[in-house]
C-alpha cells in the first residue's frame, strides 16, 4: 500500500492539509486503510516532523494504529520526534 503526498489533485477524498517545510502540502488515502489497522510510516528523513505529524493524524482520524515511525535520517537538533506524540519512532542516522 502506498500513500501520496500531492497539492489537492483529489479533493473528494479524505485529507489533512498541513503546513510543511516547504508548503503546505495534502496527504490522502488511496482507499485501502482499515480500521483497525496497523500502520507503519517509512520516510527518508525526520527533521521539523511536519509532515509525519500529518501521517499521524490522517491515519488516526481513518482509525488506524500507528505501530512505528521508521526514518533512514533524523536532524535532532530540529525536533521532529516531540510532534509525534510519544509514537515509536526509529531512525538509522542521527544528525
Amino acid at each position: 500500500a502506498a500513500w501520496n503526498i500531492t497539492s489537492k489533485l483529489f479533493p473528494h477524498q479524505d485529507s489533512i492539509d498541513k503546513l510543511v517545510y516547504l508548503g503546505i502540502d495534502t496527504l490522502k488515502k488511496e482507499g485501502f486503510l482499515q480500521k483497525g489497522d496497523k500502520v507503519v510510516i517509512v520516510d527518508d528523513l525526520l527533521a521539523t516532523g511536519g509532515t509525519a505529524k500529518a501521517m499521524l493524524d490522517l491515519v488516526r482520524k481513518l482509525g488506524g494504529d500507528i505501530e512505528e515511525f521508521a526514518f533512514l535520517i533524523e536532524l535532532e537538533d530540529l525536533n521532529g520526534r516531540e510532534k509525534l506524540d510519544g509514537e515509536n519512532v526509529f531512525s538509522i542516522i542521527k544528525y
